[in-house]
């Protein structure tokens, strides 16, 4: 079997491309994968990452939340909602203004907060697992090479919006 140019670059960028795809695709399986995160609730991507926000902030409304998670008032509204009726995350009335409704996480929420901290522990378990001794060039080399991909990718959006 002959070997690839290495000099030929449409046909490695295009290697590269399938190369990102699969790694979307793979990213996409593992992160998008319910899970309960000891709340007895099956729990999408959205829902632990809310209560992720309610758990790292303390006094929250409906407003921070929704600029924090990047989504409309309305939608975060029906988010808390949602995990309120499965008795993650309870509204209550802020001491100092009776108007203004605040956010904190329930026991089991709380529970839900402390088994996604120890996912995001496991995480990094697995980058020292991989990197050894050399985490910290490791860590930097991806941050390197993912800037790249996204400022690649903005170019790319950019020509694309031009063309349209």
């Amino acid at each position: 079997m002959s070997q690839a140019d290495p000099h030929n670059h449409p046909d490695r960028i295009c290697r590269l491309t399938e190369q990102f795809y699969d790694i979307v695709d793979l990213w996409l399986e593992l992160d998008s994968k319910p899970r309960e995160f000891n709340t007895g609730h099956t729990l999408t991507v959205s829902e632990i990452h809310t209560i992720d926000a309610i758990g790292r902030v303390p006094k929250l409304n409906i407003n921070e939340l929704a600029a924090h998670m990047k989504v409309t008032k309305g939608a975060t509204s029906q988010m808390v909602s949602k995990l309120a009726k499965k008795d993650l995350v309870e509204k209550y009335k802020a001491e100092d203004n009776a108007k203004e409704v605040l956010l904190r996480l329930t026991p089991l929420g709380q529970k839900g907060f402390d088994a996604h901290m120890a996912y995001h522990r496991q995480t990094v378990g697995i980058f020292e697992q991989y990197y050894g001794n050399d985490l910290a060039n490791g860590i930097e080399r991806l941050e390197r090479n993912l800037n790249e991909i996204f400022d690649i990718l903005k170019l790319h959006q950019q020509q694309d919006t031009l063309e349209n």
